[in-house]
């Protein structure tokens, strides 16, 4: 995505996103969280939520309780339909 907004192209993130989550077999929470990203910005807020409970999840078991706390933020803005940008 880009900072500007009127230069993102959402649905090709999702896309581009959904590839990188599938090469690492949906264990890297970064990538998860890039996926959730580009759903939220395409408008599919209940996938970007799932996608970040994903995310969080891996985060969980290996203890990076920075990551959970921002993550959680972001699934509770989702939730609420707001991408947070």
């Amino acid at each position: 995505t880009s900072p500007a907004r009127a230069e993102r192209r959402p649905e090709e993130a999702v896309r581009l996103a959904q590839r990188a989550a599938v090469l690492t077999a949906r264990r890297n929470a970064g990538i998860l969280d890039t996926l959730a990203r580009a759903q939220a910005e395409a408008g599919r807020f209940e996938e970007a939520t799932g996608t970040l409970e994903e995310a969080m999840a891996l985060d969980e078991v290996r203890h990076n309780t920075n990551a959970l706390a921002r993550l959680a933020a972001r699934c509770r803005a989702y939730r609420a339909g707001v991408t947070g940008d």
